[in-house]
């Protein structure tokens, strides 16, 4: 090797862990809000107090299922007579509610509400509209009117660090639209840096970026705590690790001091869960009883995406294969619903609760009449259940192959699902 050449090498590896950190600036949201006045401010945005990443999801229900035309009278009235916890109705004004991750929220089922999520690097345009209603435009041009009606990313605050006058957090009824764009490499203002994590709990470890407490997530945000002497707020950027002690938090700082915080719903039982978003795409949420230490982890830049990371969007293409071992391929809905990679499927694996975008599936293979087992396109293998999406709830897959008429294989005659 040449002096200039090992030269060029050695500064490489001096600047690598630098150069990781300034990349961290595309993974961050940022777009145009526009409101009714006309007036434009661009730049990274916050949706709520939450959502900052494009691999954050965003959540609302669509209020109508065209899916529902392809089954057959008789189909409808087996759904209907169903063990399963949603009815048919002729409208859609009737609901019946599950709880789902005991999380005390509850989602109605029936033939036309479904729950729709997913990432903000899919999305290109959210449009208000009145009420609680919203269309979502993705990266694709596919169009969604869904309804936020119990879900805080709709009705709620969004916050953009405009290039010239800084930050302002403009009232949803303020919102004309807002516009997505790939992030410029080197952001001049940020609401802060990322915190990459591992978290240790009773079933395993999980490593990737943090949502705590449902809410901080990054450098900047504030955990609450009570000590002896008085209330603290401490910013994660300056926490080294986390740790559960019965009905409080131990936190040591990255100089090494410990704090044992307690009194707020940040340190205690009363905290929402702490969710964790992998490398694979794979968002886990776990909740406070399960939760057991949190180390904050350096150098983990590969697990943000950039926002042309989401540009491949396709309808779900699939091998599905059924009980009585027929094997049907072509375009796939999953749950009378999901036709899209970028939709995710939900399901728990004991007190863990997982959100799985379909592009990151490879199969799917129920087992018995509750649960899912689930291949990821990275290998890992989880068995989840409890959901809408794999248990008795799914409303059973349609399968389009060269005809417009599909085939509707009710969920308990799917044996396997194969995604292309």
């Amino acid at each position: 090797m040449t002096q200039p050449a090992k030269l060029l090498s050695i500064i490489s590896l001096v600047f690598a862990p630098f150069s990781a950190i300034l990349a961290q600036d595309e993974g961050f949201i940022y777009g145009t809000i526009t409101t009714y006045d006309n007036e434009v401010y661009e730049g990274p945005i916050r949706w709520g107090k939450e959502e900052v990443y494009w691999i954050d999801v965003f959540n609302a229900s669509k209020e109508e299922n065209p899916n529902l035309r392809y089954l057959s009278e008789d189909q409808k009235n087996d759904l209907q007579h169903s063990t399963n916890p949603f009815v048919i109705y002729s409208s859609c004004g009737d609901k019946k509610t599950e709880w789902f991750g005991g999380k005390n929220r509850s989602f109605g089922f029936n033939s036309c509400t479904h729950q729709f999520s997913c990432r903000f690097g899919d999305i290109k345009k959210i449009r208000p509209k009145r009420g609680s209603d919203v269309e979502i435009e993705m990266q694709s041009g596919i169009k969604f009117d869904l309804s936020g009606s119990g879900y805080n990313d709709v009705n709620t605050k969004v916050s953009v660090i405009d290039k010239e006058i800084g930050q302002i957090d403009v009232n949803w009824d303020r919102i004309a639209r807002v516009e997505f764009k790939k992030t410029p490499s080197k952001l001049a203002n940020t609401f802060g840096q990322p915190v990459f994590v591992t978290v240790t709990t009773f079933d395993g470890s999980f490593t990737g970026s943090l949502q705590w407490d449902h809410e901080e997530r990054l450098t900047t945000d504030k955990i609450d705590g009570d000590t002896d002497d008085g209330r603290v707020s401490i910013e994660l950027g300056k926490i080294k690790s986390i740790e559960r002690v019965q009905n409080r938090s131990k936190i040591t700082t990255e100089s090494g001091r410990v704090l044992e915080l307690s009194g707020t719903n940040d340190v205690n039982s009363e905290n929402r869960g702490i969710l964790i978003t992998q490398a694979n795409g794979t968002m886990v949420d776990i909740p406070w009883r399960e939760f057991r230490k949190l180390t904050v982890e350096k150098g983990k830049s590969g697990i943000l995406k950039e926002y042309d990371d989401f540009k491949n969007q396709k309808d779900i293409q699939a091998k599905v294969k059924s009980t009585k071992s027929k094997t049907t391929s072509g375009k796939t809905v999953i749950d009378l619903d999901e036709e899209y990679g970028f939709e995710m499927i939900q399901g728990r694996d004991g007190e863990l609760e997982y959100s799985i975008p379909v592009a990151s599936i490879k199969k799917m293979s129920p087992k018995g009449s509750s649960s899912t087992e689930i291949e990821l396109k990275s290998g890992e293998k989880l068995n989840l259940k409890d959901s809408q999406d794999l248990g008795k709830m799914n409303q059973g897959v349609l399968i389009f192959t060269s005809t417009d008429k599909p085939e509707y294989l009710p969920w308990n005659e799917v044996e396997e699902i194969e995604i292309n």
